[in-house]
């Protein structure tokens, strides 16, 4: 999963939802990447949890499997310091106090993914 902080919503692929047990047919809608062409996603609450801490984020689901996990900011970055140390391939995440909530529309829909406190090694 790649921690991409110039993307308002995490995002994940449509068979990763699945797994989940996620009703994509439900709060269907369409993003706009860095692309410009419009794709098509469920948003959907999740729970996320990264290293012992859980909480909940609207992430968008896609319609296809051709795209990445990215980790965006919608409900997690402000609930995270998150600190990106290129020069040793490091990035960290730790929790915030006192934080407001920021979910992004309103979606049904529950699953939880795991993300590792540090991701080593990323590109």
């Amino acid at each position: 999963m790649y921690v991409d902080s110039g993307a308002d919503m995490t995002l994940v692929p449509s068979d990763f939802g699945k797994l989940l047990g996620m009703d994509l047919s439900k709060n269907r809608s369409l993003l706009a990447g860095v692309a410009g062409a419009p794709l098509r996603v469920s948003l959907q609450s999740a729970e996320v949890k990264i290293g012992s801490a859980l909480d909940r984020a609207m992430i968008a689901v896609a319609a296809t499997n051709n795209v990445p996990y990215l980790l965006g900011r919608e409900g997690l970055f402000k609930a995270f310091k998150i600190t990106f140390e290129e020069y040793r391939g490091l990035t960290s995440f730790a929790r915030q106090t006192n934080t407001k909530k920021s979910h992004f529309g309103v979606a049904r829909g529950i699953g939880s993914f795991t993300v590792k406190d540090e991701m080593k090694g990323h590109n």
